[in-house]
């Protein structure tokens, strides 16, 4: 495969959600885990959004599910790339829980400490840290409301 984009997730058996290979389509969560477990030489890309699915950050990492010494050989020819995608919120618990995940807990690590200083620089550039500019402002309301049905001229 040459590229795969897949939940963070997913790939730690959180949960089933499909991945996507770009210009084949969609796959199930057991086979983008094996996909992605030939991939360890590629280029590790992630995304983390915001709840509401609003892009906070990107990058690329050096870690992997593995110890670098059982890393096979670079091999651009077979590399690949993998897109990890999670979201802000999921991506904290993960890394206050680093013995939950297992091998993935340095990559994990990784990308809170990226997010974490995408945060710092946003804070002190005058950004709101993880709220969108074009998105509507948060509410200090705990009560949820149902939308308001239209009414019916008589």
């Amino acid at each position: 495969m040459r590229e795969i984009r897949v939940e963070l997730t997913t790939l730690l058996g959180l949960d089933e959600h499909p991945a996507h290979l770009p210009g084949w389509g969609m796959v199930h969560a057991a086979q983008a885990r094996r996909i992605v477990a030939s991939m360890l030489t590629g280029q590790w890309r992630f995304a983390v959004c915001a709840d509401n699915g609003h892009l906070l950050l990107t990058g690329i990492t050096g870690r992997r599910p593995c110890p670098p010494a059982q890393r096979p050989a670079r091999d651009t020819r077979r590399g690949g790339i993998v897109e990890l995608q999670i979201t802000l919120t999921r991506l904290r618990e993960l890394a206050a829980t680093p013995t939950a995940t297992g091998a993935w807990a340095p990559l994990i690590a990784d990308l809170a400490r990226n997010a974490q200083h995408a945060e710092t620089l946003q804070s002190q550039n005058g950004r709101p840290r993880t709220h969108p500019p074009d998105a509507a402002p948060p509410t200090q309301s705990t009560q949820c409301t149902q939308p308001t049905q239209p009414t019916q001229p008589t």
